[in-house]
């Protein structure tokens, strides 16, 4: 069998690299899908790296320089924009796709990082790609063909640089990191192999570059894949922050207004949606004893990305889901709060109002942060929460990961919410057993009739009203005890606020609250436990009307509560904020994660330097501790004149050892003299004079004679000579040193110049 030739093999690993350059890069953006979710930009990704890559295999084969370079990546991006990410279809002009292409290099990252995701194909954003797919391979397959030596190898570093890039730009699931991340390395050390040019490194040179490039990324992918799960730290978070709620007055508080003053306020119409459909404005997770607000996850709004078709599927196996366009036409609403139903595949709105409208994508709300004039118009395309029998929840248990805890609640509440769903035998018939209880035993009122029903959902109230005869309240009250006791229960619940569209025009008095319940499959459910508005206590309450005592001091329904109301009084307002600990454990894995990321990508950036300390380092050790004296000896001339090249000083090789040494010795003097004249002349060799032969050149005249007889000589060298040599070498490095600044000393010891040259 032949054997192949060193053309063909040099052939092949050139078909090779250019094969796995674009593979790397490609993998390198894959952490962008979660992001945009579109198939579109998938396509573009692929054009991206194709483009660069044909883009450098043309640079070298004609030879263009760094300019030629530069300014044909910049025609290639123009145009790549123009028939690729923005075409001119679709009512887009030649001239939109144009401009579109002078300001989308630098406007599409910061729309990448504010909006919601997903991003989807807009021309706006799915430049990203398209500029990090072209510029990374371009650049990458320009250094491999530039550079020389371990240089080229230095290109594998940058799909490293674009995933790290794509990282920080994708959404907070990203694509299984452990898996990218291992391909990733497997694409990373081949390439590497394939770049080097046969016969032109050392042995141990390839080895030590794949262990240096594989050690790094190695240690990433064993912690991605070793350390629990934490929340991922998302750069658009500290670029452009999410508008926090978190802090805003409870949506819930103002409840009476509606049904009180504003009752006949018409506030919004909507059309498109099916009789009797609520719509949300709010949504509270967390409770605080005082009011339900929303909690850090579900106060955070960003900007809407574009079409969500993922939401499609957000019925889950239980129920068909039903689209639904909605069109609402925003009158007095006079709140930051944008009315939305179910899922929303995409959202949009008049050109005034678009650009403030901010999406939480947990909740399902919107708000707008200036505002809304009349006149206004939102657009949703939403998937409508499906209607839900008792039987179709039966076999389904809660999710237990859905909310954080609330702070401590009256003992009080999950007694009677435990005597009350004593015979439940799933979470489905407890949630029900809730809502039968308070709907079908309660009664409603607004507060406008002479009976007193006090607004707010503190816990006084939710006390007087548990305890209470006869429990007398509205959707605030009624919603805000179901969903404490769910909790007590165990089961994950919040609160909701909205509006019960009818017949399209929307007033104060369509004002409602709701629970919703988070199951498995199923997702939020919803729950009614407020009394029909029909059932008023009027006739019930004059009965018991001349004595109000009962009222003021509520009793218990069951024997343990008579005591409880007193001793929970004081506690109407509790601590604003329950301290947490950050630095537990968790806390401290999480700072040493992200300590070890931010040495990680350091420890990536001096990639290069460190490998060329490394590589001297072992090149000097491997001469110094040689079995041979006469081996050693030849070392430190070796080393000497490794020494002269990294200080940039280049001795003729058609010289003998101890002209190359004087000579050497002359231009290092002459470089550190102040003197100007020699500058600008050729050193010319000439033998010293007595008196004329500095310490520097006695030092290297003595390590060409030692290794001139160690090469020549009929017998070994005399024993200590070889130590006698690297004495020398010391001296000579550190005459050669002292007198430079610390920047050429640097220089010189990172100075790639004794790597390359051939012995």
């Amino acid at each position: 069998m032949t054997r192949p030739s060193s053309a063909s093999r040099l052939v092949r690993r050139s078909v090779g690299s250019r094969a796995l350059a674009p593979l790397a890069c490609l993998l390198a953006m894959a952490p962008l899908i979660p992001a945009y979710r579109s198939a579109t930009v998938v396509l573009i990704a692929v054009a991206g790296v194709t483009a660069g890559s044909v883009l450098a295999a043309v640079c070298e084969r004609r030879g263009w320089g760094i300019a030629r370079f530069g300014l044909a990546l910049v025609a290639c991006y123009a145009a790549g924009y123009v028939l690729v990410v923005a075409p001119p279809i679709a009512g887009r002009t030649w001239w939109q796709s144009l401009t579109g292409a002078a300001t989308g290099w630098y406007q599409g990252w910061k729309d990448a990082l504010t909006l919601q995701a997903p991003l989807g194909s807009a021309p706006q954003v799915a430049v990203v790609p398209w500029v990090i797919g072209l510029t990374t391979s371009a650049v990458a397959g320009l250094v491999v063909a530039r550079s020389r030596g371990s240089a080229r190898r230095l290109a594998v570093l940058l799909p490293v640089g674009a995933m790290l890039l794509s990282l920080v730009l994708t959404d907070r699931s990203p694509l299984a990191p452990a898996v990218v991340g291992s391909l990733l390395i497997l694409l990373v050390v081949l390439w590497a192999r394939t770049i080097a040019r046969p016969g032109r490194l050392h042995a141990h040179r390839p080895r030590a570059m794949t262990a240096a490039l594989v050690i790094p990324l190695a240690l990433g992918v064993g912690v991605a894949l070793l350390v629990p799960l934490q929340p991922r730290l998302v750069i658009r978070d500290h670029v452009a922050p999410p508008v926090d709620i978190s802090a805003w007055q409870s949506p819930l508080a103002q409840f009476r207004s509606y049904v009180g003053e504003r009752a006949e306020d018409h506030l919004f119409t909507a059309t498109g949606l099916p009789a009797g459909t609520r719509m949300r404005i709010a949504v509270m997770d967390t409770y605080d004893g005082v009011t339900w607000r929303s909690s850090p996850a579900a106060a955070l709004f960003r900007h809407w990305g574009g079409r969500d078709e993922s939401a499609l599927g957000a019925a889950g196996p239980v129920a068909a889901a039903e689209v639904v366009e909605v069109e609402v036409v925003l009158e007095a609403l006079e709140t930051p709060w944008l009315p939305t139903v179910g899922d929303p595949v995409d959202l949009d709105a008049t050109e005034a109002l678009a650009p403030t409208i901010r999406y939480n994508a947990l909740t399902g709300t919107a708000l707008s942060l200036t505002g809304m004039a009349p006149g206004e118009r939102l657009y949703l395309e939403t998937v409508l929460p499906p209607s839900l029998e008792d039987a179709d929840l039966e076999g389904l248990d809660v999710r237990g990961d859905a909310l954080e805890d609330l702070a401590e609640i009256p003992e009080v509440v999950g007694v009677v919410a435990r005597e009350w769903t004593a015979a439940a035998t799933t979470p489905a018939q407890a949630a029900r057993e809730l809502e039968t209880r308070l709907s079908g035993t309660g009664y409603y009122s607004d507060g406008a009739s002479a009976l007193d029903s006090p607004a707010g959902h503190g816990l006084n109230r939710m006390l007087a009203l548990l305890g209470a005869d006869s429990m007398v309240g509205n959707d605030e009250q009624y919603a805000s005890l179901m969903a404490l006791m769910a909790r007590e229960l165990g089961l994950p619940s919040r609160v909701v606020m909205g509006f019960t569209v009818v017949d399209g025009e929307v007033r104060g008095q369509d004002v409602t609250a709701w629970v919703e319940i988070a199951y498995e499959s199923a997702g939020w459910v919803a729950y009614d436990p407020t009394p029909p508005r029909s059932r008023t206590p009027a006739e019930q309450q004059e009965q018991v009307e001349p004595d109000p005592e009962p009222r003021n001091t509520p009793a218990a329904p069951t024997a343990p509560e008579p005591a409880q109301p007193p001793t929970q009084e004081p506690v109407e307002v509790p601590p604003e904020d329950s301290e947490q600990d950050l630095l537990g454990a968790s806390g401290w894995l999480a700072v040493t994660v992200r300590i070890a990321a931010v040495l990680g990508v350091l420890l990536l950036v001096s990639l290069p330097l460190l490998v060329i300390l490394a590589l001297k380092a072992r090149r000097e050790r491997r001469r110094r501790r040689a079995a041979d004296p006469d081996t050693r000896a030849l070392g430190a001339w070796q080393q000497a004149l490794d020494l002269a090249r990294d200080l940039g000083v280049r001795p003729g090789p058609a010289m003998t050892r101890r002209e190359r040494a004087h000579r050497v010795a002359r231009e290092l003097d002459l470089a550190d003299t102040p003197s100007t004249a020699h500058r600008g002349q050729p050193v010319v060799w000439h033998a010293p004079a007595p008196g004329e032969v500095s310490p520097l050149e006695e030092d290297l005249d003595l390590l060409a004679r030692t290794a001139d007889a160690a090469s020549f000589a009929p017998d070994a060298l005399a024993p200590g000579r070889d130590v006698d040599a690297w004495d020398a070498l010391e001296r000579v490095r550190a005459g050669a040193l002292r007198e430079r600044s610390a920047i050429r000393r640097w220089r010189a010891r990172l100075s790639r110049a004794s790597l390359r040259a051939i012995r």
